[in-house]
């Protein structure tokens, strides 16, 4: 299972899309086998990222039910995962669910369904500064994202509040005279 998901990996980087959804369904479909052999997700992490890379192969080509199926498959075994750590630190956990949720707003952006965008937003913030803390340049792009919706959908003074706690966050990461900032 790990060879397939490197296999797709490579193809993944490749742009060979189809050959990288076969290699991923194949990993996954040796990672459900391990799983009903073993009565417990074996390496949830892996198999959560297996999902997500399926997503996001599925939603370039324009099969978003396919990437919706996945993305929520993966959420559920990441937040699993977070949950059984019982306040243990569990960074890249967190981490990869959060970009999970991340993936997920990006395709229901693409579908123009911005409640969905804002709440898959919010929770990849929740999730990443868990990980991170509240200082961190990725937390200040998910604000500026998050002001990105806001400012899509008319909801001008919160995404001047998203806008300005980005730009807050972004200052305190890099400083005052970066180009950024």
């Amino acid at each position: 299972a790990i060879i397939s998901y490197n296999l797709g990996l490579i193809h993944m980087k490749e742009k060979e899309a189809d050959k990288c959804g076969q290699i991923f369904e194949l990993a996954i479909g040796l990672r459900q086998a391990i799983r009903d052999r073993h009565g417990s997700l074996y390496n949830s992490m892996v198999f959560a990222n297996l999902l997500n890379n399926l997503g996001c192969i599925k939603y370039e080509s324009e099969n978003m039910s396919g990437a919706e199926a996945c993305y929520i498959e993966a959420v559920q075994i990441g937040n699993q995962v977070v949950e059984k750590s019982k306040g243990k630190s569990l960074y890249s956990a967190q981490r990869c669910v959060g970009a999970i949720f991340y993936n997920i707003g990006v395709m229901r952006a693409c579908q123009g369904l911005y409640k969905k965008v804002e709440y898959a937003f919010m929770c990849c913030l929740a999730m990443q500064k868990r990980a991170l803390g509240s200082v961190h340049e990725v937390i200040g792009t998910i604000h500026m994202n998050i002001g990105m919706v806001y400012n899509e959908i008319g909801r001008l003074n919160d995404a001047m509040k998203a806008f300005l706690h980005s730009l807050c966050v972004i200052r305190l990461v890099k400083g005052n005279n970066h180009p950024d900032t």
